[in-house]
C-alpha cells in the first residue's frame, strides 16, 4: 500500500506540473532522490520514537520490510530534500512543496490502508458499526480480552482523501495561485486531522496528554499557519 501510494502520488504530481511550470525532468530527479530518503527518514523517525524498545534490540533496527515507519519523518526529509533540489536547480520552494502536497496527500490516502493489512496504528475498544476486528495476537497489552477497535488508519486516510480533493478543487477554481498555499493548508490540515485523531489511538503519552505525532501536528499547524499568513503579508504589500 506505501508503494501504491508512491506511485499514485507521483502520477498525480506529473499531471498537475504543468500548472506550477514544474518540468517532468524535475519530477522524476526528485522522485528517485526523495522516495529512498524519505523511507530511510520515516525508519528514522520511527525508531528514535520507538527507543525505548529499540535500545535493547538493535538488531531490529535495519529492517528489509517497509513496516516501522513513521510519516513525519518521511515528510521532514522530503521538504529538506526538496528545500536543497530547488536551491541547486533555482526553482521557487514554495511552488515546489505546493506540488508536492498534492502527491503526498494521495500517497498517504492509499498509504494508510497499509495498517489495515498488519492490524497496527487502530484505536481504542468500541462498538460502533464500522468497528474492525483485530486478531488476538495483533492486540495490545492491556486491550487483550477486546475484539473490535477504531479504524484510526481508516480515519486518517478519509481525512487526507478529503483534503486532497479541497485542495485539487482550490488549485482548479484559482488561475493563479500564491506559492505556499496548497503547501500551508496541508501542513494545516494534515496538522488538525492527525492531532484529533490521536486522542483515539492508543499510544504512549510523552507530554501532559499528548504523544509525540500531537505535538508535531500542532507544529505544523503553526508553521502551516505562519507560513500563510507570511504569504498574506506579501501580497498586500505587494499590492
Amino acid at each position: 500500500m506505501i508503494l501504491l501510494g508512491i506511485i499514485g502520488g507521483y502520477f498525480l504530481i506529473i499531471k498537475r506540473s504543468k500548472k506550477y511550470n514544474i518540468s517532468s525532468e524535475h519530477i522524476d530527479n526528485l522522485a528517485i532522490i526523495t522516495v529512498p530518503l524519505a523511507i530511510v527518514g520515516a525508519r528514522l523517525y520511527h525508531v528514535v520514537s520507538e527507543w525505548n524498545y529499540y535500545k535493547d534490540n538493535l538488531n531490529q533496527i535495519i529492517s528489509y520490510q517497509m513496516n516501522g515507519l513513521g510519516i513525519f519523518g518521511a515528510i521532514i526529509v522530503g521538504i529538506i530534500v526538496f528545500y536543497l533540489y530547488s536551491k541547486k536547480h533555482s526553482i521557487p520552494i514554495l511552488r515546489l512543496l505546493d506540488l508536492g502536497s498534492l502527491g503526498l496527500l494521495l500517497g498517504q490516502t492509499l498509504g494508510r490502508f497499509g495498517n489495515y493489512f498488519n492490524n497496527e496504528l487502530y484505536g481504542y475498544p468500541t462498538k460502533l458499526p464500522w468497528k474492525v476486528f483485530i486478531p488476538y495476537e495483533n492486540r495490545m497489552e492491556g486491550y487483550l480480552k477486546y475484539e473490535y477497535y477504531h479504524p484510526t488508519f481508516f480515519y486518517e486516510s478519509i481525512w487526507n482523501l478529503v483534503g486532497l480533493l479541497i485542495a485539487l478543487y482550490y488549485e482548479r477554481k484559482k488561475e493563479k495561485i500564491n506559492s505556499g498555499t496548497i503547501f500551508s493548508f496541508y501542513l494545516m490540515w494534515y496538522g488538525i486531522g492527525r492531532f484529533l485523531i490521536g486522542f483515539l489511538r492508543i499510544e504512549p503519552v510523552d507530554f501532559l496528554i499528548f504523544n509525540d505525532g500531537q505535538i508535531l501536528s500542532i507544529i505544523f499547524v503553526v508553521l502551516g499557519f505562519g507560513l500563510l499568513m507570511n504569504s498574506r503579508k506579501n501580497i498586500k504589500n505587494e499590492a
